[in-house]
């Protein structure tokens, strides 16, 4: 159905494939095959782990009405490289608070944060971005989808508090990259006003980074904020 930009398959299987079988084992029409030791049906993902990564093998698919064998070499897969990380070793998040607006970048730790059934309680649209964007290798232009979190009250945001778990789809128009990119633009106090653009519903956000920058100290106090931003 989808072949990654990571792991054995890139490069050499394409979407609409048919696997017959892997190192030998063929496959039914669920992806099973029949485990001689345990006597019963078993997930084809269970023969990668009795190989080691770099390991070579061979699997039987059907392509265009052709049948065929290709030799994978079995890969890891980088999580880091993913524009939407799944955060599965629990490493810190970047994140950067700036006059009480809290930014931080999509990932699927973020989207736990709505429990074990995130999938249907989460907003469809973060939900949406992760099942876009999650499998997505990053690129010198794009490395992280952002996201305002929350505002943290402060006389600078009166009547934004309102905001939350929206996309930060531009930055004074152009396309946002990284949250890198998006603290570089805040941090020019030369600039009067900055413009967010909000998704859904490209709700414009003017920003200016001086009366930011003028509440950081407040703002970290009242909420007892150790630091306003890691990378």
């Amino acid at each position: 159905v989808k072949v990654f930009e990571q792991g054995s398959g890139h490069g050499k299987l394409k979407t609409g494939d048919v696997l017959l079988s892997v190192c030998g084992r063929e496959l039914d029409a669920w992806g099973r095959y029949d485990d001689p030791v345990s006597d019963t049906p078993l997930s084809f993902e269970r023969i990668f782990s009795q190989h080691y990564i770099t390991d070579t093998f061979p699997v039987e698919i059907v392509r265009e009405g052709k049948r065929t064998t290709l030799n994978l070499d079995l890969s890891s897969i980088d999580y880091d490289k993913w524009l939407v990380p799944a955060n599965p070793f629990n490493k810190k998040l970047p994140y950067l608070v700036r006059g009480g607006f809290v930014f931080i970048p999509l990932s699927k730790s973020y989207l736990k944060e709505w429990g074990g059934d995130f999938k249907n309680k989460a907003p469809l649209y973060l939900i949406d971005a992760w099942r876009r964007d999650r499998y997505k290798i990053k690129t010198d232009k794009s490395k992280e989808v952002v996201v305002l979190s929350r505002v943290l009250s402060h006389p600078t945001n009166l009547g934004l508090q309102g905001l939350r778990n929206m996309i930060i789809s531009k930055v004074n128009g152009v396309p946002l990259g990284s949250l890198a990119q998006l603290k570089s633009i805040l941090d020019d106090t030369s600039k009067k006003v900055v413009k967010l653009t909000l998704q859904p519903g490209n709700v414009p956000l003017l920003l200016s980074p001086k009366v930011l920058i003028s509440a950081d100290a407040a703002v970290k106090r009242r909420y007892g904020i150790s630091k306003l931003g890691c990378d």
